[in-house]
């Protein structure tokens, strides 16, 4: 199983650990062992809800905001948006996103970039999988 670790405060810890795993496990990405995924709970996220960074031989850390502009965020949007950085995750894992050699499955992605957010190809396959990660491997719905 891969390493998951949290940090932070977030209600029904141990719950969330076994939403990540089912996550990991609908990725394709539970048996990579020595990948781990550090997942913190913050404060804030600089106005989102949530952010990734990593690569496929150090591992990931994914920051989940508490708070958007001072407004709690609900408990289902931060795992919503959990949902969606463990696809950003497996991108990293599995090289498809390389943020060091700014690449997407092996292309420059510069010109990608410049595209409005939600139409880069990472983003668009995120979105297009968080509701349907949420719904399959909450245990709440």
């Amino acid at each position: 199983m891969i390493p998951i670790v949290i940090n932070g405060r977030i209600r029904h810890k141990e719950e969330v650990y076994a939403y990540v795993e089912k996550i990991a496990k609908e990725l394709n990405i539970h048996r990579f062992r020595t990948k781990p995924i550090e997942i913190n709970i913050v404060r804030h996220c600089d106005g989102s809800y949530g952010n990734t960074w990593g690569d496929k031989d150090e591992g990931v850390e994914i920051n989940i905001a508490r708070y958007r502009y001072d407004q709690r965020i609900a408990y289902s949007d931060m795992l919503k948006t959990l949902a969606h950085e463990m696809v950003h995750a497996k991108q990293y894992l599995r090289d498809e996103l390389n943020g060091y050699k700014d690449t997407w499955k092996g292309k420059p992605c510069h010109r990608l970039m410049k595209k409005k957010w939600e139409d880069q190809p990472w983003e668009v396959e995120a979105i297009r999988l968080e509701d349907k990660l949420y719904r399959k491997c909450w245990k709440g719905n």
